[in-house]
């Protein structure tokens, strides 16, 4: 097993005590401030030169600096958190005094000494003092006696995620592959494969980590679509401005647009398969990576192929992953699609209306006296209330060989068919029979029409066409009472039909 060092057997105890104090903000701000200067800087950063661009970002959030100087923002009860707060108040205390007396050191040597330190000055160097003493920077004295402020090498990963946070947390996915193809396919490989293997293994992670993360990004906008009562302008927002930008324009459009996986997954795959079975690569490979840490050269041999096996499982397990990513993101259109329709136009889908009936069925219990007669009359909504749509088979018809029948089979074969479709109950067809019973009469009651089990059949027929479509249908119905009635042998609702329109 590799032994690792504890996190502050490296870092010391105070290091993430900025980036937990009440002024966290100005921290992280002045942090990324001097990593961007680290990043434009040869050799290290001057002195005067980190102190002014401290001062300029001081100068300008000034109120908020003074009203933060008695440290009393943000105390917490918790135990943790005021250790913290202590801790900070600590360093910065020592760290204001050693920054004042090596700024009046500085006026006293350049001849231009004060009766009173610039207080924007003074923070500046007390911050920068408080990032040496927490191990983020380091300074060092040159020959010519000039300052320099390098980065501690234990806080680089640190700073790079900090500049990662600040500028959104980008994921380049095309990197990932590309970066696997250059190390495992390259040339280095064979001198250096313990370094390219190792890195590889490094970027596969990477690529699946980033993944992972995207998806459950989509879900997280999914459950606030889904889950959250939000208006128009909200769902608006939501889809158009934030989902857009962050996950459409950003992270699932390069994902998508991008065709190195495919390009290059063979290759890396084809290249894995020779170096697994390179025993003399292996052999050299161990050796070297033997010598980076405390495996022996059989350990190390077996690690650098436990390494390439995990990045050909991973490259080979990436499809699930990216189909779990598309239908996520078409969940989440059709949501938020539907949510806006159903609030724009409620009308406009099932879903919208019933949306709206039991939104007014819980503000006012009252109205369900005012609703039209269901054949299935519903009295509690639930979760078995909900009509639950099949899957529909895929039925693919294979036609090994040509039909056996004859001209006069088939054309027999279309009069049954055809004499079945007469005989079928189509909306026209029930209104003629309504009307047979009178074009005078403006309601029809069942005991009017209802004389035997083949009328019964009609009844039913005439009950469901007028509840789908008035204006297909001339005929509405009309519930006389709530009690149902017995006619015949039957046992149905007391309801008539309404004539809405002359033929």
């Amino acid at each position: 097993m590799m032994s690792t060092k504890g996190v502050f057997e490296t870092l010391p105890e105070n290091f993430f005590s900025p980036l937990a104090s009440p002024k966290k903000e100005h921290y992280a701000a002045l942090l990324i401030v001097f990593y961007r200067l680290f990043q434009e800087s040869s050799h290290g950063i001057e002195r005067p030169v980190l102190m002014a661009r401290f001062m300029d970002y001081i100068a300008l959030h000034e109120s908020s600096f003074i009203s933060d100087d008695d440290n009393t923002e943000l105390v917490s009860a918790d135990k943790n958190s005021a250790a913290v707060l202590i801790d900070m108040q600590d360093i910065e205390s020592n760290a204001e005094e050693e920054a004042e007396q090596a700024e009046r050191e500085d006026e006293e040597e350049s001849g231009a000494a004060q009766t009173s330190i610039d207080p924007v000055r003074a923070a500046a160097s007390k911050y920068l003092r408080v990032f040496i003493k927490c191990g983020w920077m380091k300074e060092e004295v040159l020959s010519d006696y000039s300052r320099i402020i390098n980065m501690s090498s234990s806080a680089k990963p640190f700073f790079e995620s900090l500049a990662k946070v600040e500028e959104g947390l980008k994921t380049e996915y095309e990197s990932h592959i590309v970066s696997i193809y250059s190390l495992l396919c390259s040339d280095a490989a064979v001198d250096n494969g313990h370094y390219t293997v190792l890195n590889a293994h490094s970027q596969t992670m990477s690529l699946i980590d980033s993944l992972k993360v995207l998806s459950q990004n989509i879900h997280a906008y999914y459950e606030i679509v889904t889950e959250n009562e939000t208006s128009i302008s909200g769902l608006l927002e939501l889809h158009f401005n934030q989902y857009a930008k962050e996950i459409l324009d950003g992270a699932y459009k390069r994902l998508k647009t991008s065709d190195n996986l495919s390009r290059y997954r063979p290759k890396i795959l084809k290249r894995i398969g020779e170096l697994i079975t390179d025993s003399q690569w292996l052999e050299s490979s161990a050796v070297k990576f033997s010598r980076l840490g405390t495996f022996t050269a059989e350990e190390s041999k077996d690690k650098l192929k436990t390494f390439l096996e995990e990045i050909r499982d991973t490259l080979k397990a990436v499809d699930p992953l990216l189909e779990e990513i598309d239908r996520r993101n078409m969940l989440y259109s059709k949501a938020s699609i539907e949510r806006i329709k159903a609030k724009l136009e409620p009308n406009s889908t099932i879903t919208g209306r019933l949306y709206q009936i039991i939104k007014e069925l819980i503000a006012r219990p009252h109205l369900k006296s005012r609703f039209k007669h269901s054949i299935y009359g519903v009295k509690t909504f639930s979760p078995d209330s909900r009509y639950k749509r099949w899957n529909k088979e895929q039925h693919e018809i294979v036609y090994e060989r040509a039909s056996v029948f004859s001209d006069a089979e088939l054309e027999e074969e279309h009069k049954k068919i055809k004499a079945r479709l007469d005989k079928q109950l189509s909306p026209s067809k029930i209104e003629q029979w309504l009307n047979s019973f009178g074009m005078h009469k403006e309601v029809l009651l069942p005991s009017d029409i209802i004389t035997d089990t083949q009328s019964f059949i009609k009844y039913l027929y005439a009950v469901l066409y007028s509840e789908s479509d008035s204006r297909k249908f001339p005929f509405i119905l009309e519930q006389k009472s709530a009690d149902r009635v017995h006619f015949l042998h039957y046992d149905i609702p007391d309801i008539a039909f309404r004539r809405t329109r002359e033929k």
